[in-house]
């Protein structure tokens, strides 16, 4: 399904194609603007309130922080909610640094991919991300609906 010009018959396509109990949906090359139109109605369809927040805004030199900050935004949306989270490659890409008490393990960005998709799972509400392109991101791709522009 791709981004139409009526972000309420995207709406419908999301609303059929997502679990009744929440789900992932990646905006792929979406505009801004798009993205919170198709996600608002969406919100509207599903009567969950929207929650909005751009994924820079998360962003910290320490792992720890960056998961802290990701923890309260889904805190913060409450179940019934459709979180979109907004230029999410800056979350998605970023490397912060590990800290002392962390395991040894994968890098910190496949660290933050993996909380962001345990607390999607956890999630009863939709999470949906608006990132300039899903090729790098495969790992979300198989859960998730993608909407190509």
């Amino acid at each position: 399904m791709a981004l139409p010009s009526d972000p309420d018959a995207l709406a419908r396509d999301l609303d059929a194609a997502l679990p009744d109990a929440g789900g992932l949906v990646l905006f792929d090359g979406a505009l801004e603007a798009d993205a919170l139109a198709a996600a608002d109605a969406l919100a509207q369809r599903r009567s969950l309130r929207l929650h909005r927040v751009h994924a820079a805004d998360l962003l910290h030199d320490r792992f720890g922080a960056v998961r802290g900050n990701l923890r309260e935004v889904f805190d913060e949306a409450h179940a019934a909610s459709l979180l979109l989270l907004t230029e999410a490659d800056a979350l998605l890409t970023a490397s912060p640094a590990l800290d002392d008490d962390d395991p040894e393990g994968p890098p910190a960005s496949v660290r933050l991919r993996r909380y962001l998709l345990d607390r999607t799972a956890a999630f009863e509400g939709i999470v949906a991300l608006a990132v300039a392109s899903v090729a790098p991101y495969d790992d979300l791709r198989s859960h998730a609906v993608v909407v190509p522009r």
